[in-house]
């Protein structure tokens, strides 16, 4: 559970740190729809799938894959003690870590090593910030 709440924590502090005007460039589309304002799911998901190493744009389609899955569960553990909600949780993040090439401590150590990076990349792609950032 404690690196559940220092990784929300990490992002509430990139998401409310805010850089001068800049910008990250990408070589992929952008994640969002061009017809809405709601995150495309299906080309995280192939971007995750299809990639080669984590960078950046990977770190936060597994980080946007990880959130819609685990809010999935939400309201199976709301009646749950707190012990309960976070092995529960653990074992679900788990679960997710398995499914994609990437493991958790790569994806830590890529958190903990990018600290800047990620600031300026969530800075400039605001849908993806506001959906982390949701409580759903």
């Amino acid at each position: 559970m404690k690196k559940i709440i220092v990784f929300f924590i990490i992002f509430l502090i990139v998401f409310s740190c805010k850089k001068d005007n800049k910008t990250v460039e990408s070589n992929n589309p952008v994640i969002i729809n061009e017809n809405s304002t709601d995150i495309d799911f299906n080309h995280m998901e192939n971007l995750v799938k299809n990639s080669s190493k984590l960078d950046i744009e990977i770190f936060f389609a597994i980080s946007v894959l990880h959130k819609r899955y685990i809010s999935q569960f939400i309201d199976q553990v709301k009646d749950k003690s707190e012990d309960e909600q976070k092995s529960f949780f653990l074992q679900k993040k788990k679960v997710f870590f398995d499914s994609i090439q990437y493991s958790e401590e790569e994806y830590d150590v890529f958190m903990a090593n990018n600290f800047d990076q990620m600031n300026e990349y969530i800075n400039s792609h605001k849908q993806i910030q506001e959906y982390l950032t949701s409580i759903h």
